[in-house]
């Protein structure tokens, strides 16, 4: 049904509720008036929810393909890269390495498991929370690492700094969905909001 008739449809409905009434022109003036304000209210309110929505459903796909293609697949081959590259050059604390090259192994694993057979498994996501865990306690506890290979804390530059974003990535992570989030009802609460 078009817009015109629509209108013509509201217009005879008014004008048949405006009839059965004794009280003549003014009523059908404000009637009128009343009935134009109310769809109004119905049309802005259906926009921003359908707005609300767009915004929601858009946020969330960019997340989901984000996720796939960066933290299952990139990031897991750049650890172990990264580790096994530069495996005895961080005699500061000889675990970040090794804290890289298993994570991204497990986190392939994972995975596939998840993605190819189509099967969650605890058991890798509780190591790799646990493995997590032990990985920001090992690349937190250098918190002066030296970047001159003869002293007693050297810890390569670019496998440290490496090990420190992969780390805290997932807390950003966390902070960005949360800031979505906000940003997600402020929009569902300015829809819901009376016009």
């Amino acid at each position: 049904m078009s817009t015109s008739d629509e209108e013509v449809t509201t217009s005879i409905t008014i004008d048949k509720e405006i009839s059965s009434n004794p009280s003549g022109t003014r009523l059908t003036i404000s009637a009128r008036l009343e009935k134009v304000v109310k769809v109004k209210k119905e049309f802005v309110k259906y926009k921003k929810d359908l707005f609300a929505q767009a915004v929601g459903g858009v946020i969330t796909l960019c997340f989901a393909l984000s996720y796939a293609l960066i933290f299952c697949l990139a990031i897991p081959i750049a650890m172990i890269g990264m580790g096994a590259t530069y495996i005895d050059q961080c005699p500061a604390e000889k675990m970040i390495p090794l804290y890289l090259i298993v994570a991204g192994v497990v986190t392939l694993i994972s995975s596939s498991v998840k993605y190819i057979l189509d099967d969650d498994n605890t058991c890798f996501e509780c190591f790799q929370f646990c493995w997590f865990i032990a990985g920001c306690v090992w690349v937190y506890s250098l918190k002066e690492p030296s970047f001159n290979p003869g002293d007693k804390f050297f810890c390569n530059q670019l496998l440290y700094h490496f090990a420190y974003w992969i780390i805290t990535l997932p807390f950003l992570e966390l902070a960005v969905l949360i800031l979505l989030f906000v940003v997600f009802l402020c929009f569902q609460d300015v829809a819901n909001y009376p016009v």
